[in-house]
This record gives C-alpha cells, sequence and structure tokens, in this order.
C-alpha cells in the first residue's frame, strides 16, 4: 500500500531552533495547506507529531523518524482506511490494525506495507481468517471460518486451501486430506452427513480413483471410482452376505455375460472367498529418517536442495484384512553427504554407522518402487514430508517419483479432530507419539526409529479403523 509523505514548497515554520536547524517542538506549514505540527531534531520531523496532508487526504499523528513516519501511530488514508500500529521508513512495519472502508479489518504483522507473518482478516459478510499470511495472501497454516458455518484448518498458498487440511460442515460432512487451488483435490477421508465413509482418491470433491467407501449399513465398496460412482474394478461386499467381485460401470455391477471383455466377474457368497478378494488390495506403511529438516516444507519434491538426504526408510505392507505380507527397514550409505550431529540427536544415526551398515541407495530405491507399484494406499504420519523426502530421492537418481501418483493415507492429518490438542490455530497436527498415548495410553519405544515409527503408524491406523475412525 503506496504511503504519501508530503514534500511541497515550504510555507512557514513557528517554533524552536538549534544552530539554525528546526529543534525541539514547533509548527511547520507547507505553500499546499499540509501542516506538521510536533517535535523536530536536525531540521527534520523526529519524535512525536501530527502531519495533515489535504493534498493527499491523509492525516498522521504519532512517531517521526527523519522526517518519515517511524515507530507507532495511526494513519488515515483518503480511501477512508485507517492503520493503528508500527511504522518503519513510511511502511506499515511489524504490528498493527488495519480498518478499511468497506468493512475488512486485519490484526496482525505487517512487512513492507503487507500482511505478513500471523494476523487475523475479518470480512464484513463474517468470513473470518486466523492465520500465517505472505503478501497479502493466506500463505501457510491457518484456520478460515465462513459465514454459513463451514471450517477449513489446514494448509493455504495464494489465498487458497493448498496442501493437507481439514473441512467442516454444520452438516456433518468432514473432509480430512489434500487441497489444491481451493479444491478438494488428493488423497482424503471424507465422513457424509448419512455416516458413509470414504478413504481414497479424490478429484474436485468427488470420489474419483481407487478408495474404500464404507455405509452405515454394513454396505463396503472397495475399488476404483469415477465421479462418486463404483466404476472399474472393485470389490462390493453386501450386508446379508453376498460379495461382488469384478468391474463396475457407472455404479452398476456387469455381470458374467454383460460384456464379454469382463469374463473373470463373478458374484460369490460372502465366506472365505470375500477375505481372499480383499486381501488383493494392499497398504504400503513406510517411515523415513533424514539429515534434518527442509527449510520449506511446502516446496516440491522436484525442489531436491531443499529436502534433506535419506538416511533410514522401513516399510510394512498389510493387506485389507490387516495381515502382515512384508517388512524391511534399510540403513542408507550415504553417499555424498554427512549426517550433522543435531540429527544424529534425533535418531541416533552416524556417519559412521551408516557407512559401516548401510545399504546402497540404489538398491534401496529399487526394492521400494516395487513397492509402491504393487500397493494400492501409501500411510504414513506426516505422509506429506515422508513422501517428498523420498521422492527426492527418486529424482536425485534417474528414477521417475511413483509415490506422487498414489493413493495416500496420512495419520496425521486424519486424527487432528480426533486427538483435539489446541494452538492458536485451534488443533495442531498430533505427533505419532501424541496419536499414540491417545489410542492406547502409553508410549512406544524407539521413537524416530523408521522401523518403530512405521509400526507404531500401523498399529495407529488399524485401531483407528477398527474404531470406524478412519
Amino acid at each position: 500500500m503506496d504511503i504519501n509523505k508530503p514534500t511541497p514548497i515550504e510555507e512557514r515554520y513557528s517554533g524552536e531552533f538549534q544552530d539554525i536547524l528546526f529543534e525541539g517542538f514547533g509548527i511547520k506549514r507547507f505553500s499546499e495547506g499540509h501542516k506538521y505540527l510536533g517535535e523536530f531534531k536536525n531540521g527534520e520531523f523526529n519524535g512525536k507529531g501530527a502531519l495533515s496532508a489535504p493534498k493527499y487526504g491523509e492525516e498522521y499523528e504519532g512517531e517521526f523518524k527523519d522526517g518519515v513516519y517511524h515507530g507507532k501511530g495511526q494513519l488515515t488514508l483518503s480511501t477512508g482506511a485507517v492503520y493503528r500500529g508500527d511504522f518503519v521508513d513510511n511502511e506499515y512495519h511489524g504490528q498493527g490494525v488495519l480498518s478499511f472502508s468497506d468493512g475488512r479489518r486485519y490484526e496482525g504483522q505487517f512487512v513492507d506495507s503487507e500482511f505478513n507473518g500471523h494476523g487475523t482478516l475479518i470480512f464484513p459478510d463474517g468470513k473470518k481468517y486466523v492465520g500465517e499470511f505472505e503478501d497479502d495472501e493466506f500463505n501457510g497454516n491457518g484456520v478460515l471460518s465462513y459465514p454459513d458455518g463451514r471450517i477449513y484448518k489446514g494448509e493455504f498458498r495464494d489465498g487458497k486451501p493448498d496442501g493437507s487440511g481439514v473441512l467442516i460442515h454444520t452438516d456433518g460432512y468432514k473432509y480430512v486430506g489434500q487441497f489444491k487451488k481451493g479444491l478438494r483435490y488428493g488423497s482424503a477421508t471424507i465422513i457424509s452427513p448419512d455416516g458413509c465413509r470414504y478413504v481414497g482418491e479424490v478429484t474436485a470433491g468427488y470420489y474419483h480413483g481407487k478408495g474404500i467407501l464404507r455405509h452405515p449399513n454394513g454396505l463396503e465398496y472397495i475399488g476404483e471410482f469415477a465421479y462418486n460412482k463404483y466404476n472399474g474394478r472393485g470389490i462390493l461386499s453386501c450386508p446379508e452376505g453376498r460379495v461382488f467381485d469384478g468391474f463396475f460401470l457407472e455404479g452398476e455391477f456387469l455381470k458374467e455375460g454383460q460384456n464379454s471383455s469382463f469374463e473373470s466377474d463373478r458374484e460369490m457368497d460372502c465366506d472365505k472367498n470375500n477375505e481372499t478378494s480383499r486381501a488383493d488390495i494392499t497398504y504400503l506403511f513406510f517411515d523415513a529418517e533424514t539429515t534434518g529438516l527442509p527449510k520449506d516444507y511446502k516446496a516440491s519434491a522436484t525442489d531436491l536442495n531443499n529436502w534433506p538426504r535419506l538416511v533410514q526408510l522401513a516399510y510394512i505392507v498389510f493387506n485389507a484384512s490387516g495381515e502382515k505380507i512384508d517388512e524391511g527397514d534399510f540403513l542408507v550409505k550415504p553417499e555424498g553427504f554427512l549426517i550433522p550431529p543435531e540429527a544424529t540427536k534425533v535418531h541416533g544415526i552416524t556417519t559412521e554407522q551408516a557407512q559401516m551398515e548401510g545399504v546402497d541407495i540404489a538398491t534401496v530405491l529399487d526394492k521400494f518402487r516395487s513397492l509402491v507399484e504393487d500397493a494400492d494406499f501409501l500411510v504414513a504420519h506426516n505422509i506429506s514430508y515422508d513422501q517428498k523426502v523420498v521422492g527426492a530421492e527418486f529424482l536425485r537418481h534417474g528414477y521417475e517419483n511413483v509415490l506422487s501418483k498414489k493413493n495416500q493415507i496420512c495419520t496425521m492429518n486424519s486424527t487432528i479432530e480426533f486427538c483435539a490438542i489446541k494452538n492458536k490455530y485451534g488443533y495442531k497436527w498430533p505427533s505419532l507419539s501424541e496419536l499414540y498415548f491417545k489410542l492406547f495410553e502409553t508410549g512406544f519405544s524407539d521413537v524416530h526409529n523408521a522401523s518403530a515409527d512405521a509400526s507404531a503408524t500401523a498399529k495407529c491406523f488399524w485401531e483407528l479403523r477398527r474404531r470406524n475412525i478412519l
């Protein structure tokens, strides 16, 4: 926002002098009607004063330094906007309150006259945002309350929900997952007002891609969706015991004979065959330990300089019945990097240990890539972080980042409301230890060991599933 400083030809000064310079208290009038009343030092406005600039329609009262607004003050603009707070070199800078003539009101941090840092913006229609700003936009973590009662808590980018978040409606609808440019887009858990629970891929708010839909009456569908309808390969388990295993088109099961290309489609009784069919769906739980933290958590995996190096990668594979299929734990041999002492303090792995006991990164990535490609769902606690760390390693070594294409479930984002740990935005993202304690009223050993964390994540996931929370 532009702030004008009047610079017309001086007309008259009355007040104190020192060495022919304005010094002390005085009044300075300008030919165009502007007037300053206040303290001077070395001939400039310095200290407390009031400046009236009718040419620009501005009135300022507060502190000055070397002729500019600097310190605490209040500025009234020609637009009707009023700012009260900190100034630095004629700019809003620090803490302040800016009230607009249209009814908007911002209270928080400013940098160079823009909303930057933590603040609260209230709109005349009742909409309210509390959180982080950058360059006048919602950027970072925040809470947006809508006039109709909807509440969004999570990450923002360029003024819109973008990243991980939770959207809650007054009718009981709840979306926990990924957003993209304001749209519900990515991996999510959705709870509908009628009690249905969906876990899977979402496009523009629709069930779209691979997912699991559970109805309150016990009906369950596991498979592919297209715009909220069963569409593609799937398994539909009915409450009375019947199971439809095959291909679906726009919500309808294609029985044998309806389409010759689906010769393997079949209708089955719900007994042991049901479990065999469900076993086709796999969950890959994983956790990574690294050389440190990224500079920007919101950066893409393609920003290789931003993301730390992989030190340890552990995984566990389960089928849909909760049976463990495979597990592994890799210590990665450092290639072109060292493990900083501060990272060792977290996970206990030293450079020397990793060099002695570690596995070549290519071997680790080859194995993990095949697991990712075969899995239906990737599960982790703070999966956005882990998948970007591993994704960056894929890209560094010439592999395609297959993680970004898979359906993802985050036990951290999905349990914000369940854990209900308060912070200044509402509820914080629970750590794995906090979620584990909430579920089991005890801790787990070897926190920040990738194998222990992956195991704890899996245990939390299946308990959340048992309680119908996830």
